[in-house]
């Protein structure tokens, strides 16, 4: 590889010295090497030394000292006199010939062209630099202003990783724990950095054979070639798949929930209270096909905003969160709480949102100064460019001592603060919902009495009742009755059990994505990929008897609702 820049009307060729008798140098661990031409003071890693023979121009090219190179960069050096050949070996391994009488040498005994025939001055050989720097792994940089010229060793080639795992045996009974013994590892010694498993399931619950693979990258991004294993799993039964998680339980692990007789499950009571506060919430349009106000609305005090659109034109667009101050005081808005995702696919910006909202540190609010007249920009530290048919979405909980409109816009070139009062209100769709809503956080304490199953039912519009609230824009009541599930909803719920029970949530609308908290830990549900029927359930947790919980939920948008949360005992 090439890794020189070429100078004009002359090359550059590397003058070494040796002493002719076969004699080897100790490798060094030297990284760079400072020359200048006509000086036989050098640089080594900033150290001042000296040489024999200075760096010169012969016939139009320049050359340095031999040995000065084998000692600096760790090759070991031989003479034969008898064939006037240079023997080097570097410290990779690779072995280099030049032969003094003629323009040519052998790298790993395959022959080679050099730019100048070596020359012998003052009892030193000189060999062309280039030729040198091209095989043997330099990065060469030439300053024609001060004659300098800096070398430096390059790092190897990176050697990717190794896959490899070992198990305690090939054949496993249906719900019998399996576990694995990582030995993977790097030639270059790095470290790794990311494993990706194929099939590596904790248990298996249907007989058959299973390929297991895996697959690895190093901390400078190589991958490793995929290393399989073939399991055997047998019709004998330990576990089923239920008693097996709830044992040994994964929060999100989607599972099999068929042979639950959900909707015919008692559901639970508890008792319930709401923080008087509001959520303004724009998904209306959800697609929007024009530049413009999507909502917007004036509030003071504790609130909640939520966002989801996706940009249906055929140019990249922004969708800016706005607090504007329309009055004669200065303001102070405080964060305390956000999650934004996007663009992407609406079930993933859903998901994503939630996850980062729930797991946002509730310590750490910021305020922001709103002036008399002002506007601000609140989510400009993730605002992407959209582009055409991607979605982004948006969910915070903020706090105002005086009264601020936040206004939700979608622009392309306009700037969303001075170009704002030119953009129109963009009318409202029936599909999807606009408006601002009262009493959006719901916390729920329940206690679990009886040693049988049971379910807590979320966002059905029934036993738990959808939101209420007014589309300012337009001044028409709304309700969640087209666009089923309370989204904007903070779920809170406190779980007490006298027995011990396995929670899971169970989507009833439809595809699911989404996230929560358990005991103040955010996880994703399902931890992988999206929930499509009725038949599956994510794992929530486990509460232990007389143990106290803490659920979080908020409903993803993009996800179908309304979803149950199951109270398993066993």
């Amino acid at each position: 590889m090439n890794i020189f820049k070429r100078w004009s009307n002359w090359a550059l060729i590397w003058v070494l010295a040796i002493s002719f008798p076969g004699v080897a140098f100790a490798d060094s661990e030297a990284t760079s090497v400072v020359m200048t031409l006509g000086e036989k003071n050098y640089y080594v890693d900033e150290a001042a030394c000296s040489m024999q023979v200075a760096p010169s121009v012969h016939e139009g090219v320049t050359m340095v000292p031999l040995r000065v190179i084998s000692e600096i960069f760790g090759a070991d050096i031989s003479w034969e006199s008898y064939t006037g050949i240079i023997r080097l070996k570097l410290d990779d391994g690779q072995t280099i010939q030049i032969d003094t009488r003629i323009s040519k040498a052998f790298i790993d005994n395959t022959s080679t062209a050099i730019d100048a025939p070596t020359l012998i001055q003052d009892g030193s050989a000189l060999v062309p630099l280039r030729f040198l720097a091209q095989n043997m792994n330099y990065q060469v940089n030439y300053n024609t202003s001060t004659k300098e010229i800096r070398i430096e060793k390059l790092p190897p080639p990176n050697q990717p990783p190794v896959a490899s795992f070992k198990l305690a045996k090939e054949t496993f009974a249906q719900g019998e724990m399996i576990v694995y013994e990582d030995e993977s590892y790097d030639p270059d010694g790095d470290e790794i950095m990311e494993r990706k498993w194929e099939g590596g399931e904790n248990a298996f619950f249907q007989p058959g054979e299973y390929e297991i693979s895996l697959t690895v990258k190093d901390k400078r991004g190589a991958w490793s070639e995929p290393f399989s294993q073939v399991i055997e799993v047998t019709e004998e039964v330990a576990m089923d798949e239920l008693t097996y998680y709830f044992n040994n339980p994964v929060l999100g692990k989607s599972l099999d929930v068929t042979k639950i007789p959900v909707l015919s499950l008692d559901t639970l009571d508890g008792i319930v209270t709401q923080r008087k506060e509001s959520v303004i919430i724009s998904d209306c349009p959800e697609t929007f096909k024009r530049d413009g106000i999507l909502y917007q609305d004036e509030v003071i005090g504790d609130n909640r905003i939520l966002y989801h659109h996706a940009n249906g034109t055929s140019q990249p667009k922004k969708v800016y969160l706005l607090a504007i101050n329309n009055g004669s005081e200065p303001a102070t808005l405080t964060v305390k709480r956000q999650g934004m995702a996007g663009p992407s696919d609406p079930m993933r910006v859903g998901r994503l949102a939630a996850y980062n909202f729930l797991a946002y540190d509730q310590s750490k609010p910021y305020s922001l100064d709103v002036q008399p007249g002002e506007k601000i920009i609140i989510n400009k530290d993730n605002n992407s460019p959209i582009k055409p048919n991607q979605t982004v979405h948006g969910i915070f909980d903020v706090s105002s001592d005086s009264c601020l409109t936040f206004a939700i816009i979608a622009v392309g070139k306009q700037d969303p603060i001075n170009d704002f009062d030119q953009l129109i209100m963009l009318p409202r769709e029936e599909t999807h919902t606009r408006g601002t809503f009262e009493l959006p956080s719901r916390n729920m304490t329940v206690r679990i009495i009886d040693d049988k199953p049971s379910r807590l039912v979320i966002a059905d519009g029934k036993d738990d009742t959808f939101l209420y609230g007014k589309d300012i824009t337009s001044g028409r009541s709304v309700v969640y009755t087209r666009n089923v599930g309370n989204y904007g909803v903070v779920y809170n719920f406190v779980i007490e059990s006298d027995h011990r029970v396995g929670l899971l949530l169970n989507p009833r609308g439809g595809a699911f994505a989404g996230a929560g908290s358990w005991d103040g830990k955010p996880f994703y549900i399902p931890d992988d990929g999206v929930m499509k029927t009725k038949e599956e359930a994510a794992l929530i947790g486990i509460i232990e008897p007389g143990q106290q919980k803490v659920l979080q939920f908020i409903p993803p948008g993009g996800s179908y609702l309304p979803v149950n949360i199951l109270c398993i005992p066993f």
